[in-house]
């Protein structure tokens, strides 16, 4: 099961095609020699695990597979296509390339333009949408990667993986985002993110990390230098910069002040921390996993948490603070003896 999408030349829309049930061979032929313009090669971006080297040589056109590449040229099939029945991918995407861009690629420089040339095509087709891209030539976006109408992409935005990006967002610079899905009318400047959900209204950099089984609600919040993995953080939540989230279920409104941390490795095995709706963290604080935070509680600067806090309570964890009075002066005066 799965589908190619086909362009004619740089002036039409994509046309996709479902294969449905209809073997990968015969669809080719029936296919793709009609919507291929003849002596053009087609650029299959990902392969069908059913697509085998046989397949190609039958191909009425020259074909280029995968991320790794060859091209077909008539009979000529290198052997790493033999391996292409070992790629588990359901669908591909296809381009027809010019006779130049066409030739067998041998070495990493061909290779490269010939990406370069396919990345110029999606660019297009996204402009064409709708979505702004101030320099196309700074902006790289996977075929299987989705924009909205209106969004923005500034230089240096890499999208991988079947990222999603949506209407208005404001992507870039300098971030890469690989299978991320990303709501409506969020920002994000200078980070990266890997299999990540973001919701709508969202504000993350610079310098952020979204690393696996991140999960931001609508209108949170991070800022410089915030890490979050396999977490999830509820509406309204911020973290304005230097705080690592890990392993934790964070509710709505929460506040994490700057240097705090989510202690959740104790050198063998992970542990869960919970905060609840409306909880305010002073900063550099530690929490000790696994460990609960209620509902409206407040934690003091410095603190490290080891034990629950009950709701609207206040944990204070840390020692108390002791002047001595002239202390200062008369150790200034014996340093001088």
């Amino acid at each position: 099961m799965g589908c190619v999408r086909v362009l004619k030349d740089s002036r039409c829309p994509w046309q996709t095609y479902e294969i449905g049930e209809m073997p990968v061979e015969a669809y080719i032929c029936q296919r793709l020699e009609e919507a291929v313009p003849q002596g053009a090669c087609l650029l299959i971006s990902m392969a069908m695990p059913a697509l085998q080297a046989s397949t190609l040589r039958k191909a009425p056109v020259p074909c280029r597979l995968g991320e790794g590449a060859w091209l077909i040229e008539e009979a000529e099939v290198p052997a790493q296509a033999e391996d292409v029945a070992q790629m588990p991918v359901e669908g591909f995407d296809a381009w027809p390339l010019g006779e130049e861009e066409g030739r067998l690629c041998t070495d990493a420089y061909a290779h490269m333009r010939l990406n370069r040339f396919v990345n110029e095509l999606r660019v297009e087709e996204l402009l064409r949408l709708g979505v702004r891209i101030p320099d196309p030539t700074g902006v790289t976006v996977s075929a299987d990667s989705t924009v909205e109408a209106g969004a923005l992409l500034r230089a240096g935005t890499v999208l991988r993986r079947g990222t999603h990006i949506g209407a208005g967002c404001e992507i870039g610079p300098y971030t890469v985002l690989e299978h991320c899905t990303v709501g409506q009318e969020t920002v994000i400047k200078a980070s990266v993110g890997t299999d990540a959900r973001v919701g709508n209204h969202v504000k993350i950099g610079p310098y952020c990390h979204l690393r696996p089984n991140t999960c931001l609600k609508d209108y949170v919040k991070l800022g410089d230098f915030v890490e979050v993995k396999n977490s999830t953080m509820g509406e309204r939540s911020q973290a304005s910069h230097l705080t690592y989230i890990g392993d934790s279920d964070v509710g709505s409104g929460v506040n994490f002040g700057c240097g705090t941390v989510t202690v959740n490795y104790d050198g063998f095995g992970k542990a869960r921390c919970t905060v609840g709706d409306g909880v305010f963290i002073g900063c550099n604080t530690n929490l000790i996993a696994p460990v609960e935070v209620e509902e409206g509680a407040y934690i003091a600067a410095g603190s490290t948490i080891t034990q629950n806090v009950p709701a609207d309570s206040l944990a204070i964890a840390r020692c108390r603070q002791t002047n001595k009075e002239g202390w200062a002066k008369e150790n200034r005066a014996k340093k001088k003896k």
